[in-house]
């Protein structure tokens, strides 16, 4: 019983960042969008 917990986990771990993966490209031009607006609005927000 526990053994397939452990290899389930395993599994998970190898196929986790696979999942996250997707995500991270479809934040990466939202990211790229958003720094040129925060290093414009951080000489503001200094003031």
């Amino acid at each position: 019983m526990s053994n397939t917990i452990v290899r389930s986990a395993i599994t998970l771990r190898i196929y986790f960042p696979y999942c996250l993966l997707p995500i991270a490209y479809c934040l990466l031009p939202i990211a790229s969008c958003l720094l040129p607006i925060a290093s414009c609005l951080l000489p503001i927000a200094h003031w």
